[in-house]
């Protein structure tokens, strides 16, 4: 029915009938769109939402039959956007970026140009406002907390804020003032504290986090500042995601030719080579400001993934077939490791800045049986010299088929992963961390990664991989090979854990992006084997095959995906095509394509015309990408829009993408680009190649790229430590607001044997920080220099400090806000009387910014209180002074003698205390005693009183009255039983059956401490007698305790240990009889070659008598002995002889006789008269065969048919079978032969120029054609002569040329530069005449020209950068000049050349540009209406 209609609609806009048309698309069961779900994010409030509440909303629809010209129109909250049905590849949803009210909104969808074919609304519920807490005006004071990746102290662009993190706000009473979190974007803010108020911050933070060093963003987890500050920030530090400020990249590099042999040029090229990535734009370059090579082709040929292993600094990379490029020595399947401990991160200098000799070989999966390709068939004959072209056609096919993909580790880096092109699968190792060698068949798993749905299976091509956040992501694409239908080209994401896959997403590649090479390539092309089927115009060639080879995930869990060129790795520079007689060195031209999804909940969406999320970049509109334009619009180099490599790698705190890109920042090269994350903008650019010979010039010359993650080494990210000085006015050694810093303080920092490592002086706040120190390491901190100490008072800015209290720390863990140095602190002799502080540092990253200093400063006099409590007629003697019941109080001055080396007051105050009585109760044992102070007290002597000198708990006598109480002793009875001939030891005594009872004494054991009496009685056990009768078989034995018990010994007495009731022995009588064996006899008959088994012993004819012995047989089930004896009953046999026609034959008891078996034995089953198999011997014969002949004759093409059977040319014999006409009844058999008379045919094929004369017929003939003669031979048959003609005639071709300046006339390959008719006399390749006349007429196509140098400063010379050209020239269509970053600075159109006030004047925007070198670009028609363009590069100078 659809078809029918679609048809009927087609028909009707050929007719012009509109209004029918759109009745027939108004059908309902035509056009159908419905809403399939919508997506609500959650609020944000970030720097993406440009700091405002925002919420993105995605609906997803699906549509049938769209009405033609029609679009798709979501609206939602007011606001609509439009979706063109026809766009391939565009995703199938839109987005709104709306103000986040709670409100509760619907969602509609219809196409514009038909009201009626709309979706059913959806309803959806915005989230409220997420706005942070507002920090404005004096009396707010607030800030933010955010992750610094990089750890430098400052927030960069893409380093997010961390939620919930607590503030506690406190001010100079120690008062909590203020307690609050972070919210979303981890900004932070209070008002409820009065304006200028001094306070302390003090941030809470998970013990996964460490403060980043300080910096403009990051002042200190406790901090004191006042309110209307709204600046308090801090930045924290996740080990496990920390990455360097200026982190090394390496990236994998092929080179051209040989690698296997140690004397080529291409066995010494890096294969992988790294860089800072702050280096300088350009390349390439070698050393500190470029390139370091870290291994070599000849270690490993060519790669593609790339891992690394923090903890060990480990590189690892896979093996990769790339076209021209040589493997490794290990083939397709190799893991190689590299190791980088000499490298990482400061590189020992090393000639050539080479690092070859550190890469060995981790595993070869061939070796484990894992079939990577087959390299027997890899005849690749790459050449020596890495100049010569090379066609290496078998590898043209297999690139991304054959050999290993990308390679990554997990986070704990003990798992390395990597894709098998070959069998699409997933390889897991468990290499260990550190690395544990050698790997092991059972460390080595392979999971298949299933397809995902492709037109074909065979179509299934996964490649890239990346472990992020504890998963493994997988991608590949559908290539459309077999289907050669670019709507099938698909990529998809897997997730893999715990050894299950699952799709994440896929989308398709069939939309447009922009041109590798000017107008050229644009499309995603499907995968084919043919190198020829691909774009080509002379030696350029070009043709884009995507493959998912790298992906990243930002750090907003965003996913980045590169799509390499296959064709770009199928293909060299300057090299051949893959037919061996092709010679033609292409150019090849590389360019995938990078694309970003947008993390929306669970969700990602793909890029739409340049937006991605909450952002779109300036590359919306430019026709280069999904849905008309792109997000990374930067990824490509002027005429080469597109030029991704498909390495990828990300820089999270810079926001910057680093992708592997073909001229990057010149022609002819392979490097990197560094691309800005929120805008699409490339950074800067960095060749690590150039040149077109030697190298892969434009197309694919690099894999994989990865930035080396250093943060757990102590040599690279290291320790940090330090914090704060202060002057603790009050002395009580916390860091109250307000409170001032010692500032320009000497510090000083020594390894623990007193040997000086750094030093600083203390900021304007009081700070001081030591950085990249080693972890878990002990150092000590000294405040002042030693000759700033007098008297163990320190001197600095002429104040005399002194430590203030000591706070106590556990384990170096100090609190935040307290003073943590003391003379007291244990530290070698150098440092006594010093203020020094010893500390230890933690593991790497784990910086510790609390080692605070709080010092007193003197002032004239400090004062003290001395009071003494004096017991009644004491004194004391204060300096010379006695203190007592005539002198209570006295006054005293004291300069410079205080504990902080400050003048001091001294008060004394007396006061009278009593020292008073008390009671002590005790008791003793009868018979004992207890002695108090020299008393003792026992049954004679219970009460008493006892003086103590000064015992009282203020010190003075004590009065003690003491009461005794006597205790009596306990008597308790034991009675117990014990098995006789046993014994019993109670308290050290004997008892048995001569001595059964005693009174013992028990020192102590009563519940009171006194003796208890035990009256002991012993008694025994009757003793146990028992009997065992048993009867066994002859030659049996029995076993009992150990004790064999036989025909010889069948009786005897035996002892049970602890086996009665009462668990004593018990005695038992054994008595043992035996039973006598059973006899019989066995007489029977058998049929011949029969036997029989008896009791495991076999009778038959050899063995017809004896006697055999059954175990076990009889009723007593003892043994039975039967003698047996066996006899035979005798053999029948008979004779059957029979004759048969020649192919006849006989069954007889299912055997066939016939020709091939004529004679035989048979052995009828049973068949005697005992019931025996009888013998049959059968013959058979055959009577003779009876034969004739028959020959006859026909011509050529006739037929002769006798009794049936035809004989003609193609089938000339036959055999007439005579059924039984034999003598004997048989069959005859007649051959038949038939002769062939043969026709006379002759067919002759001529070429012939003008005319020809057959001299068969006498003819001539001037024209094509078949002619025919006709006769007969001398058997009558026919005669037939064929000509097959072929006039070829004579030519005669005329040219018309207009063209300008010159032409150059290939037939007649001569150049001419004046009009005037010319002619050239060719042969056709028929040898015939071809006459080739030329008329042409020469035309000036004018010559245009714009000055290299120009400089704008006013004074009328050069001002403006022009155009300038020949009378041929009018117009000027089109000139534009942009920057080194492609960014356009100027653009004229349809204007005359030669007028030097029209053009660039050296302003971009009004604001005059720096001097550089600027690129042109112009286009202009000549008076043919030619189109023309030219480029270059003209340098601004002032």
């Amino acid at each position: 029915m659809f078809w029918i209609k679609s048809n009927i609609v087609t028909l009707f806009c050929f007719l012009g009938l509109s209004q029918l048309t759109i009745q027939i698309i108004h059908a309902e069961s035509v056009c159908k769109l419905t809403i399939d779900s919508v997506i609500v994010g959650d609020c944000e409030y970030s720097t993406r939402t440009g700091n405002a509440s925002k919420v993105l909303v995605a609906v997803f629809f699906t549509w049938t039959m769209p009405p033609a010209n029609s679009k798709i129109v979501v609206r939602v909250k007011g606001q609509s956007k439009q979706f063109d049905p026809t766009i391939k590849g565009c995703p199938h949803y839109v987005q709104f970026v709306l103000d986040p009210d709670g409100s509760n909104q619907m969602v509609d969808a219809y196409f514009n140009n038909l009201g009626n074919c709309a979706a059913t609304s959806v309803p959806i519920k915005l989230p409220l406002p997420c706005d942070p807490p507002a920090c404005q005006g004096k009396n707010s004071i607030g800030g933010q907390v955010f992750n610094d990746f990089n750890n430098n102290g400052k927030k960069d662009l893409s380093e997010n804020g961390l939620q919930g993190i607590q503030i506690k706000i406190y001010d100079d009473l120690k008062i909590e003032l203020a307690n609050t979190l972070t919210a979303s974007n981890g900004a932070w803010a209070t008002s409820a504290i009065p304006a200028g108020k001094k306070v302390r911050v003090e941030f809470i933070y998970p013990p996964n986090y460490y403060e980043s060093v300080p910096g403009i963003n990051s002042k200190g987890r406790t901090q004191k500042t006042s309110t209307g500050n709204c600046a308090v920030d801090l930045g924290l530090v996740d080990l496990e995601t920390i990455i360097d400020v200026n982190p090394w990249i390496v990236t994998a590099a092929y080179s051209k030719g040989n690698a296997s042999d140690t004397n080529t040029v291409t066995y010494r090229q890096p294969s992988l080579i790294a860089n800072l990535f702050n280096v300088s734009e350009g390349g390439p370059r070698t050393g500190p400001d470029g390139n370091y090579y870290l291994a070599s082709c000849g270690e490993t040929g060519s790669l593609w993934g790339i891992g690394y292993q923090r903890e060990t600094r480990t590189l690892f990379s896979s093996s990769f077939l790339k076209r021209n490029a040589d493997l490794g020595k290990y083939g397709l399947g190799a893991i190689y490791y590299t190791g980088l401990a000499d490298f990482v991160p400061i590189p020992r200098d090393t000639p050539g800045y080479r690092y070859y000799g550190r890469t060995n070989l981790l595993v070869n999966f061939d070796s484990f049986g894992i079939a990577t390709g087959n390299e027997a068939l890899l005849k690749r004959n790459l050449p020596l010299n890495n100049l010569d072209a090379s066609h290496d056609s078998v590898a043209f096919d297999l690139v991304g088929k054959w050999g290993l993909g990308d390679l990554d580790l997990n986070d704990n880096g003990d798992s390395l992963f990597v894709v098998n092109l070959y069998n699409r699968s997933v390889i897991v190792v468990n290499i260990g961390n550190p690395l544990t060698l050698p790997i092991t068949s059972d460390r080595i798993h392979e999971f298949a990664i299933p397809d995902p749905g492709c037109s074909d299976s065979s179509e299934w091509r996964p490649w890239a991989l990346k472990y992020y956040d504890g998963v493994l992501y997988v991608g590949g694409i559908c290539s459309a090979e077999k289907s050669q239908n670019r709507d099938d080209l698909k990529a998809v994401i897997y997730t893999f854990s715990n050894g299950v896959f699952n799709k994440l997403l896929e989308f398709d590649l069939n939309y447009g992006k922009g041109f590798i090479n000017g107008n050229d390539c644009s499309l995603f092309r499907p995968w084919s084997n043919n190198f020829y089927t691909f774009y080509q115009y002379a030696d350029i060639a070009c043709g884009p095959e995507p493959a998912f080879t790298d992906m990243e995930f930002d750090s907003y869990g965003n996913i980045i995906v590169a799509l390499g060129d296959r064709f770009g790795y199928q293909t060299g520079g300057r090299d051949y095509g893959t037919r061996t007689s092709d010679k033609t060195a292409y150019v090849n031209f590389s360019g995938g394509d990078l694309l970003k999804l947008f993390k929306l909940k669970n969700v990602y969406l793909l890029e739409q015309n340049g937006t991605s999320g909450f952002t779109t970049t300036a590359g919306a509109n430019n026709n280069q990408g999904i849905c008309g334009g792109e997000f990374y619009y930067q990824d490509g180099f002027f005429s080469h829009q597109e030029s991704v490599l498909g390495g990828l790698a990300l820089h999270p705190s810079y926001n910057t993408v680093i992708a592997t890109l073909m001229d990057p920042a010149q022609i002819w090269s392979n490097g990197w680009s560094q691309i800005d994350n929120s805008l699409g903008t490339k950074r800067a650019n960095y060749n690590i190649y150039t040149g077109e010979k030697s190298t892969f010039g434009k197309s694919s010359g690099l894999g994989d790229v990865e930035i080396l993650n250093n943060a757990k080494y102590a040599q690279v990210q290291g320790v940090a430590i330090g914090n704060y000085i202060w002057e603790d006015r009050d002395a009580d050694g916390m860091q109250d607001p307000g409170e001032d810093p010692v500032a320009g303080m000497p510090v000083y920092l020594f390894d623990n044997g007193g040997f000086l490592l750094n030093n600083t002086i203390t900021n304007a706040a009081g700070e001081y920080v030591f950085t990249q120190l080693q972890p878990s390491t002990s150092y000590i901190i000294q405040i002042g220099n030693d000759n700033a100490y007098q008297s163990r008072e320190l001197i600095h800015g002429r104040k005399i400090y002194t430590p203030t209290v000591y706070q106590v720390r556990t384990g170096f863990a100090n609190s935040e806000n307290d003073s943590d140095a003391s003379y007291s602190v244990n530290s070698p002799g150098r440092f006594q009387d010093k203020i020094t502080l010893t500390v230890k540092t933690g593991a790497s990253g784990q910086n510790n910014f609390s080692y605070d200093f709080g010092l007193i400063t003197c002032r004239k006099v400090i004062p003290g209180n001395l009071t003494y409590n004096l017991c009644p007629g004491d004194s004391i003697q204060v300096l010379n002074d006695w203190y007592g019941p005539n002198k209570m109080s006295g006054n005293y001055f004291f300069p410079g003698g205080s504990f902080y080396g400050c003048d001091s007051s001294l008060t004394v105050q007396i006061k009278n205390i009593d020292g008073g009585r008390n009671r002590f109760d005790t008791s003793v044992c009868y018979n004992s005693d207890i002695s108090i102070n020299g008393l003792v007290f026992n049954k004679n002597h219970q009460i008493d009183s006892v003086l103590f000198k000064g015992m009282a708990s203020n010190g003075c006598d004590s009065v003690l009255v003491i009461r005794v109480q006597i205790l009596d002793s306990t008597v308790r009875r034991l009675d117990t039983v014990i098995c006789p001939g046993k014994n019993l030891v109670i308290l050290n005594t004997l008892f048995d059956s001569l001595h059964t009872s005693e009174t013992l004494r028990l020192a102590g054991g009563n519940r009171l401490g006194c003796d208890s009496l035990i009256q002991v009685q012993l008694g025994f056990f009757p003793r146990t007698v028992g009997s065992f009768d048993t009867s066994l078989c002859r030659g049996e034995q029995l076993i009992l305790h150990n004790i064999i018990f036989d025909e010889t010994h069948n009786n005897g007495s035996l002892t049970l240990m602890q086996a009665d009731r009462f668990g004593c022995d018990s005695s038992v009588q054994i008595t043992l009889r035996y039973l006598n064996p059973g006899l019989g006899n066995l007489d029977t008959s058998l049929c011949p070659g029969h036997q029989l088994t008896l009791g495991g012993v076999r009778f038959d004819d050899q063995n017809p008598k004896g006697n055999v012995l059954l175990k076990g047989a009889n009723y007593n089930g003892c043994d039975s002995m039967i003698s047996v004896n066996l006899s035979f009953f005798p053999r029948t046999a008979g004779r059957l002889d029979s004759t048969v026609c020649q192919g006849s034959y006989i069954i007889i008891e299912g055997t066939r006789f016939d020709k091939a078996n004529t004679s035989g034995d048979l052995v009828l089953a049973n068949r005697d008269i005992y019931g025996c198999d009888s013998t049959l011997t059968v013959n058979l014969s055959f009577h003779p065969e009876t034969k004739g002949k028959i020959d006859t004759a026909t011509c050529e093409g006739g037929e002769v048919v006798i009794q049936g059977i035809k004989l003609n040319q193609s089938n000339p014999t036959g055999k007439l079978v005579l059924s039984q006409s034999s003598y004997h009844g048989c069959d005859s058999i007649v051959t038949l032969n038939l002769k062939i008379h043969p026709a006379f045919h002759k067919k002759d094929s001529i070429q012939a120029c003008h005319e020809y004369y057959w001299d068969v017929n006498g003819n001539t003939y001037t024209e094509d054609g078949e002619f025919e003669y006709r006769g007969q031979t001398v058997h009558g048959c026919d005669s037939i002569y064929l000509l097959k003609l072929k006039v070829y005639p004579d030519y005669t071709f005329v040219d018309s040329v207009c063209t300008l300046n010159r032409y150059y006339w290939k037939i007649g390959q001569k150049e001419y530069r004046q009009s005037g008719v010319y002619d050239k006399m060719l042969t056709t390749r028929y040898g015939c005449d071809s006459l080739r006349i030329l008329i042409l007429e020469i035309l000036g196509e004018g010559e245009v020209f714009v000055p290299n140098v120009f400089s704008p400063n006013g004074d009328g010379i050069n001002d403006k950068i022009s155009v300038y050209a020949d009378k041929d020239v009018h117009l000027i269509d089109v000139f534009r000049i942009f920057d080194r970053w492609g960014e356009m600075m100027y653009e004229n159109t349809s204007f005359p050349p030669n007028d030097p006030n029209i053009g660039w004047d050296g302003n971009l925007r009004g604001t005059p540009v720096r001097p550089a070198v600027f690129a042109y670009y112009l286009e202009w028609t000549d008076k043919l209406g030619g189109k023309h363009k030219d480029y270059g590069d003209v340098t601004l100078v002032r």
